[in-house]
């Protein structure tokens, strides 16, 4: 597979290409695009794509904020550092709620115009704080996205009442993978999650796995599996 390193209007990003088709080319099984978590960059899921699988695309971009750790670490977040453990009014966390996904409907606009997906399954998902950000978007473009990806996802926002951030797509697939030891984001949520989802009338396919914050080679079989459904 090659990887090539772009800009767009508001991100940076990797594309890694198929190994059987040339940069040149558009024609790809699946164009799936993968958010990394918190304090990760775009280059954090790379080496997940060729284990899923070698003849898709996939595109992998930074979280626009940078965050600074100790001892000179620096990592990106889909979230600006300043808002991340404030309090805030519900106004407040909807606008930039919206700015989130703004900015990443935007994006994926462009990613869509840019490899001319055309007859091909596009994917979104993402990992941690990134699956949140792919699941408000995949969930409320289900017309312009094939299935959704929640990877050891925090999707705090998701609530029973709130109805206008869905598509009434209820066959849109979702796959759902968390480690059941989970200490960042607890097994918790992550049942909420499935639970609120199925209330809304989606049918996700959940999975647990004997492991903590991450993605292991039991999940890795799993999505290759969920994402043959959209081989053709």
């Amino acid at each position: 597979m090659e990887i090539h390193q772009y800009k767009s209007r508001e991100l940076d990003y990797i594309a890694i290409y198929p190994k059987e088709n040339p940069k040149e080319s558009n024609k790809h099984n699946l164009v799936i695009t993968l958010l990394h978590g918190f304090g990760a960059d775009m280059y954090d899921l790379a080496g997940l794509c060729p284990e899923i699988d070698q003849n898709h695309l996939y595109i992998l971009p930074n979280a626009p904020y940078e965050v600074q750790f100790d001892f000179g670490m620096v990592g990106r977040s889909w979230r600006n550092p300043n808002n991340l453990n404030s309090q805030m009014e519900n106004s407040q966390s909807l606008k930039i709620i919206n700015e989130e996904e703004e900015l990443i409907t935007s994006f994926m606009s462009e990613i869509n115009e840019k490899f001319n997906p055309g007859e091909e399954n596009r994917i979104i998902g993402g990992f941690s704080q990134g699956a949140g950000v792919a699941s408000r978007y995949g969930l409320k473009n289900t017309n312009y996205t094939d299935g959704l990806l929640i990877l050891s996802g925090s999707t705090s926002w998701l609530n029973e009442t709130d109805e206008n951030f869905v598509d009434e797509n209820f066959n849109f697939p979702i796959f759902m993978g968390h480690g059941i030891n989970d200490q960042m984001i607890p097994i918790s949520s992550a049942l909420k999650t499935f639970e609120i989802l199925k209330i809304k009338g989606f049918h996700p396919e959940y999975h647990e796995y004997l492991m903590g914050h991450e993605i292991n080679s039991e999940e890795i079989n799993d999505i290759k599996k969920w994402l043959e459904n959209f081989q053709r």
